[in-house]
């Protein structure tokens, strides 16, 4: 049986607009838009995803339409389409879509002329094409896929059901399309905004970490050391072998990966949690390791902690929405540390006056 989405990707809706009715060609507007939003938010900027978000809420039609391409870009591999086949530089510079404007909530402006926005489109529907005539194989081969970010990158799905998945850096999401009731977090990060369902309720796994969503926005973060979940708005059910934890808005669990590892829970303000998505991280007495390793995933830059301090607790919130090392350096200089550069990375180590 094919996933549903399959059913409402055609290729007519990104080939040609010849005969369309006028609701028809509203779809084929909203599909373009929708495609130029993938384009941009590749290399978006904090202020791409909240016109982002601000496009996909104004409008049911789009969050299908976003759905739609980002499955279909899932689904084709490099062996559906050769690498020289379609030149990507040309079609990212071709065509941006502008955030809200007066001319209306969302603006368009071709970067080179209306040739160069058609072209553009014109690249992604062969994409389609080559895609959708494979992509029964490609299901039937593997059903599953995985959505990952790079350190520093953010990237947000949005499904036809009204769930919405938002990543942060370095993060790798596992999605089946023959189940979307379900998402594994594999490493990294991300915001689960979900459509409560009664009858089949969203499930995040991690290992044998299980949520259960009860209608509700959290956060989940997961790496080899740490599971943490944050229950931003509505409920939550956290499960693993022998352990049934009930979280509401405001509270947060943490554990770790080992089987014995106990299960901590406390309360937050909601509005402090996931901040990443703000620009923000905002701690009470962390581990300044675990600090280290949330600016990594986040900034973009490799961040070390001398052995020596990586246990000394951190209070206060850091701006990530700047350059990389002055948020590490406004870190080090609150715990009286110093930072230098190491290869690639930045390396914080104890400085004349830290505790020891």
């Amino acid at each position: 049986m094919r996933p549903a989405w399959m059913g409402r990707v055609r290729i007519r809706s990104v080939l040609s607009r010849e005969g369309a009715t006028m609701t028809e060609q509203k779809l084929l507007t909203v599909r373009d838009e929708a495609i130029a939003w993938h384009l941009r938010l590749k290399e978006g900027s904090t202020e791409d995803w909240d016109a982002f978000m601000a496009w996909l809420e104004a409008d049911p039609a789009r969050s299908d339409a976003y759905d739609e391409v980002k499955f279909a870009d899932a689904a084709i591999t490099a062996e559906m389409v050769p690498a020289a086949a379609i030149p990507v530089a040309a079609i990212l510079g071709a065509a941006i879509p502008d955030a809200a404007n007066d001319e209306g909530e969302a603006g368009w402006r071709p970067a080179h002329g209306r040739w160069r926005w058609a072209t553009a489109l014109a690249a992604i529907a062969a994409i389609f094409l080559i895609g959708l005539i494979s992509i029964q194989s490609f299901t039937r081969g593997a059903s599953k896929y995985e959505v990952a970010t790079g350190p520093g990158e953010r990237r947000t799905i949005a499904l036809g059901t009204g769930d919405s998945f938002m990543l942060n850096g370095d993060t790798r999401l596992i999605l089946d399309p023959s189940d979307p009731r379900s998402a594994e977090i594999a490493a990294g990060e991300a915001t689960f905004v979900i459509r409560h369902d009664e009858a089949r309720p969203f499930v995040v796994t991690a290992g044998r970490h299980r949520v259960i969503d009860v209608g509700t926005v959290f956060n989940v973060a997961r790496d080899d050391r740490r599971f943490a979940v944050e229950v931003i708005e509505g409920a939550v059910a956290y499960r693993r072998a022998g352990t049934d934890v009930a979280l509401s808005a405001g509270q947060t669990l943490e554990t770790g990966d080992d089987p014995g590892a106990g299960v901590r829970t406390g309360r937050r303000r909601p509005e402090e949690m996931a901040g990443w998505r703000r620009g923000r991280l905002s701690y009470s007495a962390a581990p300044l390791e675990r600090v280290a390793r949330d600016l990594s995933r986040t900034l973009g830059t490799r961040v070390i902690v001398d052995p020596a301090v990586a246990a000394l607790p951190f209070t206060g919130s850091l701006r990530v929405d700047r350059d990389a090392r002055e948020s590490v350096d406004t870190l080090a200089a609150t715990l009286d540390l110093r930072v230098r550069r190491a290869g690639d990375g930045l390396r914080i180590e104890p400085g004349p006056g830290a505790p020891r």
